[in-house]
């Protein structure tokens, strides 16, 4: 994607006619349950690599009624290992089908479904600073929807990399209800659960890991639960803090339950930082809303 209006801005022509192919070429909330668990661990053992550090940096992306676009935005220093987004006021209005790692940026595309308002869209790259690393993303194998059905994909990264953060990739009929990092046979894994919201064609989406190479160490998924959160509210989940002397590169959330729920925000806050998400509970009754966060360990 060679042709952009700016660092932070695709090419409106591109944007029109997004395509997995087209992409790969150019407020806290109480009540917790299993706060703080650990999926997965690393030692603690070897020296960290002093100055490294996560930032997170913001752009925009303006979606006139009725339209879909997309931006890239890069980082300004140091190497991808995820990203976010986060839109509007409660309710939908949008549908954020693409978001994903693209060169050292991250790109979201989304459609306005208002053919009456103007929505805008945050989007966040989050950029690892003071080490040697590099950063690539892996795709998962395509994974088709039927029409009007839902399927999950997953992908690791290869042996010997780290996985630091994920996405999905898709077209404007995909709809994703599970965004999140999990340890699956004792392997960090990045899990997207797409819908297809089109009634009579299948579609093919992609899940997508960002993988450190270039740089010892490991990575920790901590996860969160809140308990039910009743049918048709929205929540706002934060994270805990990694532990001292690890980095939070990247997070996802989702719902226990349920294919029609909206992921509204996704995205790094604070300082210590956490990860923050919001989530519509669309289902016809109460929803455990679940958040999972990478907690980099990097040693010299």
């Amino acid at each position: 994607m060679a042709n952009r209006i700016s660092r932070y801005r695709c090419d409106v022509a591109l944007a029109m006619a997004l395509s997995i192919g087209a992409l790969n070429a150019c407020g806290a909330v109480s009540g917790f349950e299993d706060s703080d668990a650990d999926e997965s661990a690393v030692s603690l053992e070897q020296p960290l690599i002093p100055g490294a550090a996560v930032t997170q940096h913001v752009g925009s992306l303006h979606l006139p009624p009725g339209e879909e676009h997309a931006v890239v935005l890069d980082c300004p220093s140091g190497k991808l290992v995820g990203g976010g987004y986060s839109w509007g006021a409660a309710g939908g209005g949008v549908r954020v089908y693409y978001s994903a790692g693209l060169d050292n940026g991250w790109v979201v595309a989304a459609a306005n479904l208002s053919n009456t308002q103007s929505k805008n869209v945050d989007v966040y790259v989050q950029c690892l600073t003071g080490t040697f690393a590099s950063s690539a993303p892996v795709f998962s194998g395509l994974t088709t929807i039927p029409a009007g059905g839902n399927t999950v994909a997953q992908v690791t990264c290869p042996a010997g990399t780290i996985l630091a953060g994920g996405g999905f990739s898709g077209s404007d009929a995909l709809h994703v209800y599970q965004n999140i990092p999990k340890l699956i046979g004792g392997t960090n894994t990045w899990v997207v659960g797409g819908k297809n919201k089109n009634s009579f064609q299948s579609i093919t989406f992609q899940a997508q890991a960002i993988c450190l190479s270039g740089v010892d160490g490991g990575a920790t998924v901590k996860n969160k639960r809140t308990f039910l959160i009743p049918a048709g509210d929205e929540v706002t989940v934060n994270s805990s803090a990694c532990p001292v002397e690890t980095l939070l590169s990247s997070g996802g959330s989702y719902f226990s339950h349920g294919t029609s729920n909206t992921i509204r925000s996704s995205l790094r806050t604070g300082n210590p930082p956490v990860w923050t998400t919001t989530l519509v509970n669309a289902e016809p009754a109460g929803n455990s809303a679940n958040l999972g966060v990478l907690c980099l360990e990097l040693w010299q």
